[in-house]
């Protein structure tokens, strides 16, 4: 089957690796090489039912490099697993990326995909990535231990990360703290947020408050879903986060503090809502 190839992307075909495989033109030759040697770098099975698994193809020469299959998430994760229907899903994401890189919002570039026909319109996909190297996920660097100072740091740069996000544009499917690496922290200079998985997110020209606020409960609420305790993160650290989300200080704290308490108002409804049905949302 022939598939129409994106801007910048073409076919490419390794002997020993079934499916049809598009990848970026300038990385064509180094990823043929490296394909070449592992043929079966796709072939490692992805956890059905659980998004956002994703594994390291090492890829020597050029690698490393992130393969992530797509799955579904919930009820249809029971029923379909990584079937997914057609390539809109991984073509989706590609042009989401590559607009959001476009606008200087840090996230690694997509480099391939490949796609294996299962039956009829059904194919299971991966996305290739380039490895983000010293990168440290925000939920590891929070159950690290005590680091107020560097805490607070992150937790600014986080906000601001977050707001131009928003001001670009860019709804994020899933903005929970695993999809936020953080790197050169501890060296000079402040440190990097890069965004990951941009499945199933959109960008728009404006977002509006309630898309905004979203975004923001639906971090706050991960803290807690990934075991993240408010002795690591108080109330008085989300309220300095929405500050410096909001770029707002002194006399404009009022409506934070009311920001804040709805924050916290959703969080209660979710737990209310995990405890009925026994499982993490």
């Amino acid at each position: 089957m022939s598939l129409p190839a994106p801007v910048g992307f073409e076919p490419l075909h390794i002997p020993g690796s079934p499916g049809l495989l598009l990848v970026r033109k300038k990385e064509a030759p180094v990823l043929a090489r490296a394909l070449a040697a592992s043929p079966a770098a796709f072939d490692r099975l992805a956890p059905v039912a659980c998004r956002g698994k994703a594994w390291e193809f090492a890829g020597d020469p050029g690698g490393p490099w992130m393969v992530r299959r797509y799955v579904h998430g919930g009820l249809l994760g029971r029923l379909l697993g990584d079937l997914q229907w057609g390539w809109g899903r991984a073509i989706h994401e590609l042009r989401v990326s590559d607009a959001a890189r476009s606008r200087g919002l840090p996230t690694p570039e997509i480099v391939g995909i490949r796609g294996r026909k299962v039956f009829g319109p059904l194919w299971r996909l991966d996305l290739l990535t380039r490895k983000v190297e010293d990168g440290q996920a925000v939920e590891a660097f929070l159950q690290a231990g005590p680091r107020p100072a560097a805490g607070r740091t992150l937790a600014r740069r986080l906000a601001l990360f977050l707001r131009r996000m928003h001001d670009s544009g860019l709804v994020h499917a899933d903005p929970h703290i695993r999809n936020f690496l953080v790197r050169s922290l501890g060296r000079q200079g402040d440190p990097e947020i890069v965004l990951l998985d941009l499945d199933r997110s959109r960008l728009v020209d404006r977002l509006t408050p309630a898309m905004a606020d979203a975004s923001l409960f639906r971090l706050n609420r991960s803290l807690e879903k990934f075991g993240v305790s408010s002795e690591d993160v108080s109330s008085t650290d989300r309220l300095r986060f929405l500050l410096a989300y909001s770029g707002e200080t002194g006399p404009t704290r009022a409506p934070m503090r009311d920001r804040l308490k709805r924050c916290q108002r959703h969080l209660r409804m979710h737990r209310f809502w995990w405890k009925l049905c026994g499982w993490a949302s």
